[in-house]
């Protein structure tokens, strides 16, 4: 009796701290994303109390109130012609690409003569 309560006890113990990892609660204004390995189970998980394997899942949790707010369309930059121009120069007309394109190949090659041997 007196060898089998503390393997009883210490048993107990181990259950109680995989049972407090494996329980996670979202809060009402919140998501939460399961996370196996780095990559996601599932979907969104809403309000309530779930379960998850331990040490093997993690949860990451998303505030509901701010996922759902768009920003108004005049405040995203889609892209900017002044950016296009600093990183990469003006932009080319079709003709100047095409002229350039003609000098190209009006250029004699570089490449080695061969010899023909008969």
């Amino acid at each position: 009796m007196n060898k089998t309560l503390p393997i009883f006890l210490g048993g107990f113990a181990l259950l109680l701290i995989v049972a407090s990892q494996a329980f996670y609660i979202v809060d009402q204004r919140q998501q939460a994303i399961v996370l196996q390995l780095g990559q996601p189970q599932g979907e969104p998980r809403g309000p309530g109390l779930h379960i998850k394997i331990p040490m093997i899942q993690n949860v990451v949790y998303f505030d509901r109130r701010i996922l759902s707010i768009d920003p108004p369309p005049d405040q995203m930059v889609i892209s900017s012609s002044l950016v296009e121009r600093i990183k990469f120069g003006a932009p080319k007309s079709a003709e100047e690409e095409a002229m350039d394109e003609a000098a190209k190949l009006a250029e004699p090659e570089t490449a080695p003569e061969t010899l023909e041997i008969s």
